[in-house]
């Protein structure tokens, strides 16, 4: 299977979106705190006070920051952090050495496919996106595993004339999603410049590998990115990172697993355990050996 690889010039390339939780001492748990984090600690604010998810704090700037007890640390608060179009406030964020609990994490590049007329960037952009998907089509097709199952949407909408193209790979309630999309036609730029946005959505042990991966081994954004493509054999080579050759950032949770076995496999193993004729060596080399057809 053939890779498809993306050389466009990079216009960007970071986090985009995160939103984690720690532990705070009940000192420092204020809204005074909540204002610093924001960066406005001190100064003549306008902002109100909003609830989200259970906490109570601030939005600014596309950033929010709340307090709530702690219920599993009895005298402690936990404060939960988002931060929209995150950019270096999201790097700051993965970067903390607290102990944190990372809820999401997305990465992203973006690339100039074209630079002219405003309706043709769009067009060329939309071009680039249907040979993505076209290439996904085949890879789910003669991928092996899990990847055989792998979901993929297209989504195609037009206001005023202008016609916007987006990619889904993976389910959009998955852990892992891929969207590929038109951010010209989506922010309705018109300065000529033809973008394709490609991101991934990483939520719970993803997000937390993801994090450990910046923090621990300085992996960047970009190799991130990188690493959650070549799943799918997509290659992005302008976007500053090397992917990531630890199989801890890709792999299926344990827990996961866990679960697609009760729902999808138990029932056919036990019929078999059960079944006259079948060579229960064979079922013993099959569970404990990895032993194929």
């Amino acid at each position: 299977m053939a890779k498809i690889h993306l050389k466009y010039p990079t216009v960007s390339v970071g986090i985009d979106y995160i939103s984690l939780s720690y532990p705070v001492s009940p000192v420092r748990a204020t809204y005074d705190y909540c204002l610093d984090r924001l960066g406005i600690a001190g100064e003549v604010v306008t902002v109100q006070r909003e609830q989200l998810y259970g906490y109570d704090g601030y939005r600014h700037n596309g950033r929010y920051v709340g307090i709530r007890e702690d219920r599993e640390r009895q005298g402690w608060w936990r404060v939960y952090e988002l931060a929209s179009s995150a950019g270096a406030a999201g790097h700051d964020l993965a970067c903390r050495e607290s102990d944190v609990t990372v809820n999401r994490l997305d990465v992203q590049a973006t690339l100039l496919v074209h630079q002219g007329d405003t309706l043709e960037a769009i067009h060329r952009v939309n071009a680039v996106i249907r040979r993505v998907r076209d290439h996904v089509a085949r890879y789910a097709q003669s991928a092996t595993g899990h990847m055989r199952r792998l979901s993929h949407s297209w989504v195609e909408s037009s206001s005023n004339g202008v016609t916007s193209a987006t990619l889904y790979i993976g389910s959009r309630s998955s852990d892992v999603v891929t969207r590929i999309y038109n951010k010209t036609a989506e922010a309705r730029i018109n300065d000529g410049s033809g973008l394709l946005r490609v991101e991934v959505e990483l939520k719970d042990s993803y997000a937390e590998r993801a994090r450990q991966a910046i923090v621990v081994h300085g992996v960047s954004a970009g190799g991130i990115l990188a690493s959650m493509l070549a799943r799918y054999d997509i290659v992005v080579p302008g976007i500053g990172g090397v992917a990531v050759t630890d199989k801890r950032l890709t792999r299926r949770s344990t827990d996961k697993t866990i679960r697609w076995l009760r729902s999808s496999v138990s029932k056919s193993v036990a019929r078999l355990v059960h079944s006259e004729g079948v060579d229960k060596g064979y079922l013993h080399a099959l569970l404990f050996g990895g032993l194929g057809d």
